[in-house]
């Protein structure tokens, strides 16, 4: 009988293990976690092979490199309202620490990311399940939970495994919806597949309101999981509370200063991007060419792009 016990909501937590043991031989992926096939561009591989002599440093505190870029590519002004974490994943965490008491609820969706759940219970919270409609977000499902409790509504827009995704209406319906204290987040982890008309990412919603978060990450589409870099744009006294949240020093970022060469491919027009790492020392974006979208392997986003996904 182990004399250092868990609080009992966390007890029921299973610790997640992969069948895939000992050291990786070849080209293995791991479709569970979605890992590119492809790998990032080598543009990539090149920038972050010179600051490799500058491993044994601290990344910059704040990062503000990195974030100076995301802000250039995404047409973010304000880079307060930026926060980077070791992958999105630490972002989730700081979000419910710093906003569920123990005994408040979050609502999840019945197929969404299953560390909603787990966050939610570490926090001390509660998890509502709102059941999904034909694999499909129910934004009236949702709704029906929302309770004097509810401080957390977790939507993955699009979702992975089910590859479906609700449209700029359904998710500004369901944000009009909810009181003005419950905190919406968007988490946009597979963004960049979706090539819908009526898709948006939620960032304008972040612009338009005071209780709406996006998430995004560098571990999908550009192939970057290894890196462990997400970040969030929240309004800016969320992006405070966030930053006081994650590590003062996160994320496995190239510690150098040194000038490093834009890995944006060449064929592509120059302007402010994420790819831009001559002096802003910030990791690239890739074009589609080394993550295609995934129309073939999921069929239900048939708007995305028509060639073949290396990933589920």
């Amino acid at each position: 009988m182990p004399v250092i016990t868990p609080r009992p909501a966390v007890q029921p937590l299973v610790r997640y293990t992969s069948s895939l043991k000992g050291r990786r031989e070849g080209r293995v992926i791991r479709l569970s976690v979605n890992e590119g096939a492809l790998g990032p561009s080598p543009r990539v591989a090149a920038a972050l092979d010179r600051v490799k002599d500058d491993l044994h440093r601290y990344p910059p505190l704040g990062l503000e490199p990195l974030v100076e870029a995301i802000g250039a590519h995404h047409g973010i002004d304000d880079a307060d309202r930026l926060v980077i974490g070791c992958g999105s994943d630490e972002l989730l965490s700081c979000l419910c620490q710093a906003y569920v008491d123990p005994g408040d609820e979050v609502i999840v969706t019945q197929y969404g990311f299953l560390l909603y759940r787990h966050l939610t219970l570490m926090a001390g919270g509660v998890p509502k399940v709102a059941e999904d409609h034909d694999f499909t977000v129910s934004v009236d499902n949702i709704l029906a939970l929302v309770s004097e409790r509810t401080r957390i509504v977790f939507l993955a827009n699009p979702n992975n495994p089910t590859g479906t995704y609700l449209p700029q209406r359904e998710v500004q319906r369901l944000r009009d919806s909810l009181p003005e204290s419950v905190l919406l987040v968007v988490d946009a982890a597979y963004a960049e597949y979706v090539q819908c008309n009526d898709y948006s990412s939620g960032k304008a919603m972040v612009e338009a309101h005071e209780n709406v978060v996006m998430l995004r990450t560098f571990s999908k589409f550009q192939g970057l999981a290894g890196l462990r870099i997400g970040w969030a744009y929240c309004p800016a006294d969320i992006a405070a509370t966030a930053s006081y949240g994650a590590q003062a020093i996160t994320a496995a970022w190239p510690p150098s200063n040194r000038p490093m060469a834009s890995a944006w491919p060449p064929s592509r027009p120059a302007r402010p991007a994420l790819a831009t790492m001559i002096s802003k020392n910030a990791l690239c974006a890739t074009t589609k060419r080394w993550c295609p979208g995934s129309a073939r392997a999921w069929p239900r986003l048939a708007c995305m792009s028509s060639q073949p996904s290396p990933i589920s």
